[in-house]
């Protein structure tokens, strides 16, 4: 279930940020903030070194970065949208204004992968990321989220819908 992951204060809308940098330092502040164990350098130095294996953008302005701390004991969810698209340094050289950011010990690959596969599912079955653009305070994003999970499931038990 992918509402069990997802972590409500590290879900920020309309970010007024035009740098990546900013926005990975926005991330490692929040994240440190509800995981015990991780510290804020630490969470931007994984973000940065995944970002070095390959650009986390995965195109029409969204992108999924990824934090591996071997001393979390579980992985979490954070939504970040930004006001405006940002330069990513995407190889496609499209901006990104919707990131969602997972964090996770690399013992939890599975449970990082399954996460990917349910925000596509949502990302590509519902209005999910429209919604989440014009999303003006964090609980618009977190209803977003619930509303885009409620209708999938609906429309997966009742295809017709």
């Amino acid at each position: 279930d992918l509402m069990r992951f997802l972590e409500p204060r590290c879900i920020r809308a309309h970010l007024d940020t035009a740098r990546k940098e900013t926005l990975f330092a926005l991330i490692a502040k929040d994240f440190e903030n509800i995981v015990p164990e991780a510290r804020r350098g630490e969470i931007r130095k994984a973000l940065w070194e995944r970002e070095a294996l390959q650009n986390t953008s995965v195109g029409d302005g969204i992108a999924m970065p990824h934090a591996t701390l071997t001393n979390v004991r579980r992985s979490y969810l954070g939504i970040y949208v930004t006001a405006k698209p940002i330069d990513y340094q995407a190889p496609d050289n499209q901006p990104v204004d919707v990131c969602f950011v997972t964090l996770g010990p690399p013992s939890d690959r599975q449970v990082h992968l399954l996460l990917l596969a349910a925000v596509s599912n949502l990302a590509l079955n519902t209005d999910l990321v429209e919604r989440l653009r014009d999303a003006l305070k964090s609980g618009d994003v977190l209803e977003s989220v619930e509303e885009a999970l409620k209708k999938l499931g609906s429309s997966a038990e009742n295809p017709k819908q």
